[in-house]
């Protein structure tokens, strides 16, 4: 498992005694969405940071510029997933690519994408799972959801049917 929340939220205890309390993420969340702060659904990301860790699943400097940090962040996450795994896991999820599906649900596109000749793919939402799938040679299911504020939850329940129905046996769901 591997995630990125708020930043009192680091592991995965954390997540659970938060889920737990019932607390609240968002502390004096904006009325409406009208004149939200800019990155407020949409945090900012260190655009280096992503380029990096983009740079390091195989993605060419030029490319890893011209990506939506989301790409990138949907690379870093399934690499930190990988590790948290361990070896053990890892090797036999890996043994059948086909048997593992990529699930990413995302609904926002990115708002300052810069002009490039990898600006299509690199910011094109629907390429994201096809992205992850790709880096690790996942052959299995790669599907990208977009139903708004639902999206993860929508992801996560194709990869528990999918799951359930015999398709895969291993599902790498993020959003």
């Amino acid at each position: 498992m591997s995630f990125k929340l708020p930043p009192n939220l680091e592991t995965t205890a954390d997540v659970w005694d938060f889920l737990m309390r019932g607390d609240i993420a968002i502390q004096d969340p904006p009325p409406g969405f009208k004149g939200l702060p800019a990155g407020y659904l949409n945090p900012p990301f260190d655009k280096a940071a992503a380029r990096a860790a983009a740079q390091l699943c195989g993605v060419s400097g030029a490319e890893a510029t011209a990506m939506d940090p989301q790409h990138a962040l949907a690379l870093g996450l399934a690499t930190k997933m990988w590790a948290d795994a361990g070896p053990v896991a890892s090797e036999l999820a890996k043994k059948d690519l086909s048997r593992i599906g990529v699930y990413i649900g995302a609904w926002q596109e990115p708002m300052d994408a810069p002009q490039s000749a990898y600006r299509v793919l690199g910011n094109s939402l629907s390429a994201l799972a096809a992205r992850v799938a790709n880096s690790y040679g996942i052959t299995g299911p790669a599907i990208s959801v977009n139903t708004a504020c639902s999206s993860s939850l929508v992801a996560l329940d194709a990869a528990l049917r999918d799951a359930r129905a015999g398709r895969i046996d291993y599902a790498i769901v993020s959003q």
